[in-house]
């Protein structure tokens, strides 16, 4: 009976020292691991106001996904070689709607999601961070600026159309190139060639979010002009004007011309 009880406390006994190394190594993990999300972020760097494209809006689902048109999401871009704090920087349009105050940190070459109300509008990829309010689907401009209140970049700057994207189908507006200023030829409507990510249904999402775009991995050729025809009665672009003809002398005057 001793021998029995002595066993079984030192069954107990071994347990629990298991278990507290357990936690004891759980808790070194947690802890080096918030040092080192800790240490990374206070390496990282706010870009000044004279930097612009340090950063890039790279993707802007304002139509909403196949699941719902309120499933919006955007999509930032660090083209550079320095992960960038983004305490302090800010994403907002023009309306005030949506009017996003940022965090974290963007990795060198790293894509940043964010996602409209809830972490379901791509469902299968972590949001980086969760914003309010709707994104219109016409006359709208969002702007991003850094901690000093530096405009870093622009989408759609000019407050019309938006420039790429689909109603119909829910396909993202992506950037052609994330060094190239914002303008209306900027922008590409993806074409579901290429696609990353699911929507809350978990059908495949019209976009590439925190992917390489569509648009950057494909040689966009512009629709041909069509050939320049000559109205009828025009003189024609290769002939002599009719002051370069001014010396001759029409055949129904009379006139003969000197051999």
């Amino acid at each position: 009976m001793f021998t029995a009880t002595a066993v079984a406390a030192n069954l107990t006994g071994t347990a629990a020292a298991n278990l507290t190394a357990t936690a004891s190594a759980a808790n070194l993990t947690a802890t080096a691991s918030a040092a080192n999300l800790t240490s990374t972020a206070a390496a990282c760097i706010s870009a000044p106001s004279s930097t612009p494209l340090s950063i890039v809006i790279n993707e802007i689902a304002w139509a909403g996904t196949g699941a719902s048109t309120s499933d919006e999401w955007i999509e930032l871009y660090n083209p550079g070689s320095t992960c960038i704090n983004l305490i302090n920087w800010s994403l907002r349009a023009d309306d005030d709607t949506p009017e996003i105050d940022l965090t974290g940190i963007i990795l060198p070459g790293g894509y940043y999601l964010l996602e409209r109300t809830d972490d379901t509008t791509v469902s299968d990829i972590i949001a980086d961070q969760i914003f309010s309010g709707d994104i219109a689907n016409d006359s709208e401009t969002l702007r991003l600026y850094n901690p000093d209140g530096g405009l870093v970049d622009t989408a759609n700057s000019d407050g019309g159309t938006w420039p790429a994207g689909s109603t119909t189908s829910f396909r993202s507006m992506e950037r052609r190139s994330p060094i190239g200023l914002d303008s209306f030829t900027a922008w590409v409507t993806n074409t579901g060639v290429l696609r990353n990510g699911k929507d809350a249904n978990g059908n495949p999402i019209n976009g590439t979010p925190k992917a390489k775009n569509w648009a950057a991995v494909v040689t966009i050729t512009p629709s041909p002009r069509p050939p320049t025809r000559t109205p009828p009665g025009s003189p024609h672009p290769f002939r002599s004007s009719p002051s370069m003809n001014s010396c001759r002398v029409p055949a129904t005057t009379g006139i003969r011309t000197a051999s």
